[in-house]
């Protein structure tokens, strides 16, 4: 038993009561053995079994209550597993169960993710975000000012989804393209990623949820900002000017 660890966990308890709990283990490994071997074979489990339906002869003689003394002694055992199990979870290799079963966990994740469905899903995100930019550019287009078109479409592959075809968005402008190319949706972080580039540089469209755009500079180390008609203009004349 270890004694000393025990006391320690079990403070700020009064005194009295630290060592009326010692006594009580001292007592149960005096007739069932080392306590210790108990919680490591079975987590302490049979012998509060037995705590709980003893031979009362073998704990007290010539005792009253031998009830309420039994149910203290289980008391004392159950804190002591208590300390136990608080104590294997700091120890270093205590959590090679749990790691274990957390790639159990992630190794099923795949198999819980209907891909089709994400790629769908990512599909019409796609839509939507071309949809608003044409609404952005429309009175320009209308005055002749640029072009806008979707027709093209590009291969995509990517684990688990396969093989897909998504459109990419051209704006020109003189004599110059400025173009949104989607890269995936299987993006570290994020729902998914579109490209845009143009003559003088490139930036990325980032989804860190469906629906919500960022934008960032293909090598900033800056945080994303928000994609929206201003930020969108600015980095058009950024990347063709």
């Amino acid at each position: 038993m270890q004694n000393e660890a025990f006391e320690k966990w079990l403070k700020p308890e009064e005194e009295k009561i630290i060592k009326d709990a010692i006594s009580r283990l001292e007592r149960i490994e005096k007739l069932e053995g080392d306590l210790d071997r108990h919680f490591e074979n079975d987590g302490g489990r049979k012998l509060l079994k037995k705590l709980s339906e003893p031979d009362t002869e073998n704990y007290f003689k010539n005792r009253g209550d031998k009830k309420r003394a039994m149910d203290a002694l289980k008391t004392a055992f159950e804190n002591y597993c208590k300390f136990r199990k608080d104590s294997k979870r700091n120890e270093p290799t205590a959590n090679i169960d749990s790691f274990e079963e957390f790639l159990i966990k992630k190794n099923k994740e795949d198999v819980k993710i209907d891909w089709d469905k994400r790629r769908e899903k990512w599909l019409h995100s796609i839509d939507n975000l071309y949809t608003e930019i044409k609404v952005w550019m429309a009175p320009f287009q209308k005055e002749g000012l640029l072009k806008i078109s979707d027709e093209r479409e590009i291969n995509i592959i990517e684990e688990h989804i396969g093989r897909y075809q998504a459109k990419r968005l051209d704006l020109y402008l003189g004599n110059d393209i400025i173009s949104l190319i989607p890269k995936g949706t299987r993006i570290y972080g994020y729902c998914g990623r579109i490209d845009m580039s143009g003559p003088k540089g490139e930036y990325m469209i980032l989804e860190p949820k469906w629906g919500k755009w960022k934008i960032t500079g293909r090598t900033s180390r800056s945080e994303p900002w928000d994609f929206t008609k201003e930020s969108f203009k600015h980095i058009i004349k950024e990347i063709a000017d």
